[in-house]
């Protein structure tokens, strides 16, 4: 079989990727302003959703959704979707704990949106970074 020329491979790409050094520069960016959030409020939030009554779980669910929020809104999608996986990555560490996380979601309500008021955000600044805040391009680590 024949190799299209006009094709990139992955391994193309990756290499690419190792020379930009705009891209490196947002990488190691994303992955510093994730180790700075703190993400233990949410994770007891979650622990504590594991042991509710049915009757508290809409509770738990608008407090975890105005946590997300708030980290979304300070640190943005990139760098919050990196803290809460590291934080998933501790709280669901022990045997049987992710399975249990699933079946609580199970019993939670299905949430058709937040509404940001409900959750005491009096727009908190955004961190501060190296690129100041700019609209970024297409290219997301």
């Amino acid at each position: 079989m024949s190799r299209n020329p006009d094709r990139v491979t992955s391994a193309e790409l990756i290499a690419a990727g190792e020379r930009d050094t705009v891209y490196i520069r947002r990488v190691r960016m994303f992955e510093e302003i994730a180790a700075t959030i703190n993400t233990d409020s949410l994770a007891r939030i979650m622990t504590a959703a594991m042991d509710a009554p049915t009757s508290k779980e809409p509770i738990y669910v608008e407090a975890m959704a105005c946590q997300e929020y708030r980290m979304l809104w300070r640190y943005g999608a990139i760098a919050t979707k990196r803290a809460l996986n590291r934080m998933e990555d501790s709280l669901f560490s022990a045997p049987g704990s992710r399975e249990r996380w699933v079946e609580t979601q199970n019993r939670f309500p299905m949430v058709s949106g937040l509404d940001p008021a409900k959750c005491d955000v009096s727009n908190p600044p955004h961190a501060a970074d190296s690129l100041d805040n700019q609209p970024y391009s297409t290219i997301r680590p």
